[in-house]
């Protein structure tokens, strides 16, 4: 009986110490996945100071023109190209960074066709911001009407 009470007693110490290792065992794991980490944040278009562009470019008679190219100009830099309206005659740019305070000019141009305004210009100040620039296309097409004297 004696041998009996060793042996019970000795399983029920090796169970406390196998719960025992098993319960630092998860201790360790949970440390290890959660260790502190600096998170990365990408920053959104509210928080970066910068530019959205958008718009329209209709004709006379209300319709949308596609094709159209749309370009966009700082005070001392050339224009680049930032978008071309779609079949309904929208427009859209990406967003742009803009550092600081800076002069802006939008312009559109398509072959065939006087675009007014000739541009969209304003001061654009440190922060985010969506500017609407709309235009409507008369024709550059001249008619001339012969005249006949008798």
């Amino acid at each position: 009986m004696k041998s009996q009470g060793k042996l019970v007693l000795l399983v029920i110490v090796g169970a406390d110490l196998l719960i025992i290792l098993a319960l630092l065992g998860i201790r360790l794991i949970n440390n290890r996945s959660t260790a502190k980490t600096t998170p990365q944040v990408t920053p959104s278009v509210e928080n970066v100071p910068g530019l959205v562009v958008y718009g329209s470019v209709r004709g006379q008679n209300g319709e949308g023109i596609a094709g159209v190219t749309v370009y966009r100009q700082y005070a001392s830099y050339p224009g680049v190209v930032i978008a071309t309206t779609d079949g309904s005659g929208y427009y859209k740019s990406d967003f742009y960074g803009i550092p600081g305070d800076e002069m802006v000019s939008v312009w559109a141009e398509m072959s065939g066709l006087k675009l007014l305004p000739e541009r969209c210009s304003w001061r654009h100040y440190y922060g985010s911001e969506v500017k609407a620039c709309d235009f409507v296309a008369q024709s550059l097409e001249v008619f001339y009407f012969p005249l006949v004297f008798k």
